[in-house]
């Protein structure tokens, strides 16, 4: 059972509506991923965020236009690691429209074109930036669609980073929820770290086996998908992107997720989490109502 601030997950497939938030200004959800094609998102704000100097400034942070994508041409055997932002920030904004997104990128994009994808500390550094600019730009939730499940095969339990796990209750105390994948295994006990980091909001996969969206009876668990008692919410992962289509992948399903928050977001993280819960069966979401 997951813990979140004085509240137990509960279950979750919504057939009935949460009232969304009344705001003076439009939500905005952060997404942190590998690198963006950001001339095709209208960000309102980019960050690059790494440990080496490799920023396009030359240094190891830059939050000028364009950092979150790189001049450099990616090699095609990257490209797909690339294009996965784009994806992400896509999905955010379909399910949410009014949002707003800010791209933070994780990954080094080396003069060859290829990429090293960022870790945990490109990951910790990012949630103290959403932290410290939270009110800023009203952030409403943290997409995060990485992760690995080699920790399962340690024996040794989820391998908890405690600076991110203190970032995200810290971000929990400001009302924005850390939606993370919980990966494409197939395990049906074990979620991906850093989705097994009991704070995280965890989303594992659904999909409609007659493939159509608004039957909601029709929907199950996708055979990919890992999940278990840390899995928070099961959310569609079906979506057509600018940067082409996505299918049955637990890192759609967190980003639908995060873009379905911000539409419902209260900003209270306990009164959205738990009106979610409350309108919910089994924990399945529907995120295109």
């Amino acid at each position: 059972m997951k813990k979140i601030i004085s509240l137990c997950a509960g279950a979750a497939l919504l057939f009935a509506g949460v009232t969304p938030a009344v705001a003076d200004e439009k939500p905005t959800v952060v997404v942190i991923d590998s690198g963006f094609d950001s001339n095709l998102l209208n960000p309102i704000k980019e960050v690059c965020i790494l440990v080496v100097k490799s920023c396009n400034n030359g240094q190891a942070f830059d939050e000028s236009a364009g950092s979150s994508d790189t001049p450099i041409t990616i090699r095609s055997n990257w490209l797909s690691e690339w294009a996965h932002g784009t994806k992400m920030a896509d999905i955010v904004r379909q399910i949410n429209p009014n949002v707003n997104l800010i791209l933070i990128r994780n990954a080094i994009v080396l003069p060859s074109g290829a990429i090293n994808v960022g870790g945990t500390r490109e990951f910790e550094l990012s949630l103290k930036w959403v932290r410290d600019n939270a009110n800023k730009y009203n952030i409403s939730a943290v997409s995060f669609s990485r992760g690995s499940n080699a920790w399962v095969k340690t024996g040794k339990g989820c391998p908890i980073e405690p600076g991110i796990q203190n970032e995200i209750v810290n971000l929990q105390n400001l009302g924005i929820a850390t939606v993370i994948a919980a990966g494409n295994n197939g395990d049906k006990v074990n979620v991906s770290y850093p989705g097994c980091i009991p704070e995280a909001v965890t989303i594992s996969g659904i999909y409609s086996q007659n493939y159509t969206p608004k039957i909601w009876s029709s929907y199950r668990e996708t055979r990919g998908t890992n999940s278990g008692a840390l899995t928070d919410f099961f959310a569609m992962g079906n979506f057509k992107t600018i940067a082409g289509p996505v299918a049955e992948s637990t890192s759609s399903s967190a980003a639908a997720f995060a873009g379905y928050w911000s539409k419902v977001w209260t900003k209270s993280y306990t009164d959205t989490y738990k009106n979610i819960s409350q309108n919910a069966l089994q924990r399945f979401v529907n995120v295109l109502q």
